[in-house]
């Protein structure tokens, strides 16, 4: 598992790695298959996610010894649910005589769907960059896709056991790959379409601005916030001669906060005015903030054409312990620690509702960082009548590739259940395009930075198409856990049945 992930992204490994949990657990009992699933798990999340370990220590001020704990913590928490799908498939299996080959897809698929996760995982990010195995997306997500996966793994187990006790029962086995083969084959029917809709759709020429500079704080925002301004306006410039209709920012580039009652951009003369020539329209991330209540948002605001500022769209997924402490509320004291322990970190308040931000012929759903990760706030968004997906991101704390490219992995999904094209604009790396299948047509690498570095700036030119083929995730994504939980309780139905 550790090498099917990415950075490595050895993904037909991906499609055994399962094996040997599934042909070992056979004849354990439910709770010792679930202990072995959870295990496995927790140590490939845990080589995975490395990462956290100079993350807590770099801006959650952490000794070692402490980050080294808290992230073996997170590493359990993001492992339960795998806990709970093998121990899940294994009484279905036992108790109830369920195939594995039917109960394991749909366990692993509810588990993914339902569990909370503090940090968005599925095991579908190995196949990320093949996309005949990723369209199943639109139906349920990301975690669709693991379900096919695990089909796959429980297929090569079954064959394996078989091959091992010169079985002549193949049935099993042959619906498995006639099944994938089916989902295969559907899912490049509906990619075609998708392929030939974008084909016909409107072209437009995008910039997207990448700054390359590290996570800046307050007062090196205030010392050379004009530096970043001039860098920001510098290049979209550049862009503009280039064609761009339009030219993106990461989240919270603007270096100052953006007074909310603002509609316009800078007078002629300030020397934080965008529009110096450049024709171009500019999505970018900014704190805003409420005079009156002195309360503090992570937004994006759309400056037009014609110099005004689209009322800003509010970011409503906050990063727990970052952003937002989670029960503040309950514990003000512990959260006014923590914050002292963060002084980077501003208390950020919550948007109050999604919105498509729409000028000329754009009809635009942001995201903002940890937004992309969730596949039903993603679709509802998209679902307000969007035709191109926008995510700004700000990945400058990782101190690593890995990191960063699992959160472009799993940010990829959004493109394919929503059948947009989804650019991806971040501060140091990795941004990028996708098409509506959900493949890369264009990137720019991760460059790690330092905290309150500036390194050279860096940008692409994308031409994204103005999409609008329907697509049904907003209603399937949220459903499909529960048309597997209603397929399980059918098939128990049947198989209790007296007689049966």
């Amino acid at each position: 598992m550790f090498l099917a992930t990415p950075p490595v992204n050895l993904w037909p490994l991906g499609l055994v790695a399962l094996v040997p949990v599934f042909v070992m657990s056979r004849n354990t009992g439910f709770l010792t298959t679930g202990l072995c699933w959870g295990l496995a798990f927790w140590a490939a999340i845990l080589a995975v996610t490395r990462w956290w370990v100079p993350l807590l220590e770099d801006f959650g001020s952490l000794d070692r010894i402490y980050a080294v704990a808290l992230a073996i913590l997170i590493a359990v928490w993001q492992a339960l649910p795998y806990l709970f799908a093998g121990a899940a498939t294994r009484m279905l299996e036992s108790k109830v005589r369920l195939s594995v080959l039917v109960a394991a897809p749909l366990c692993f698929a509810m588990a993914e769907s339902w569990f909370p996760f503090p940090f968005k995982a599925h095991f579908a990010i190995i196949v990320w960059r093949v996309w005949p195995l990723t369209q199943a997306a639109e139906i349920g997500g990301p975690a669709a896709v693991t379900g096919l996966l695990v089909l796959i793994n429980v297929i090569i187990a079954e064959a394996v056991v078989r091959l091992a006790t010169r079985s002549r029962s193949w049935r099993g086995p042959t619906v498995g790959v006639i099944v994938v083969l089916l989902t295969i084959g559907g899912a490049w029917a509906r990619a075609r379409f998708v392929e030939d809709v974008r084909h016909r759709s409107h072209k437009t020429k995008t910039g997207l601005v990448q700054p390359n500079f590290g996570p800046l704080s307050p007062k090196m925002r205030e010392r050379h916030g004009q530096r970043v301004v001039d860098c920001l306006v510098g290049l979209t410039r550049q862009l503009d001669a280039q064609g761009a209709e339009l030219v993106l920012w990461p989240e919270s580039a603007w270096p100052f906060p953006i007074d909310r009652s603002r509609r316009g951009d800078f007078p002629a003369g300030h020397p934080w005015r965008i529009r110096n020539g450049i024709k171009a329209q500019v999505l970018f991330g900014s704190l805003t903030d409420d005079h009156a209540t002195g309360d503090i948002y992570n937004s994006a605001l759309l400056l037009r054409s014609d110099g005004g500022l689209e009322l800003p769209y509010d970011k409503l997924q906050l990063v727990p312990f970052a952003e937002r402490f989670p029960f503040e509320a309950r514990m003000p004291e512990t959260a006014k620690r923590i914050r002292e322990r963060l002084p980077d970190w501003p208390k950020i308040e919550q948007g109050r509702e999604s919105r498509i931000l729409a000028s000329g012929d754009f009809r635009i759903a942001p995201l903002l960082c940890s937004e992309e990760l969730d596949p039903q706030h993603a679709a509802a968004v998209a679902s307000r009548g969007c035709n191109l997906l926008v995510s700004l991101a700000n990945d400058a704390w990782f101190s690593g590739p890995a990191a960063a490219e699992q959160h472009l992995a799993l940010a990829s999904f959004r493109a394919i259940e929503n059948r947009r094209d989804m650019l991806r604009c971040t501060t140091n790396g990795i941004t990028a395009h996708f098409d509506p299948l959900g493949r890369m047509l264009g990137s720019l690498p991760h460059l790690p930075a330092k905290r309150d570095s500036m390194n050279p700036p860096d940008s692409l030119l994308a031409e994204a198409a103005l999409v609008n083929v329907p697509t049904w995730a907003n209603r399937t994504t949220p459903l499909f856990p529960w048309a597997c939980l209603l397929l399980v309780s059918v098939l128990i139905v049947c198989r209790l049945r007296p007689g049966h």
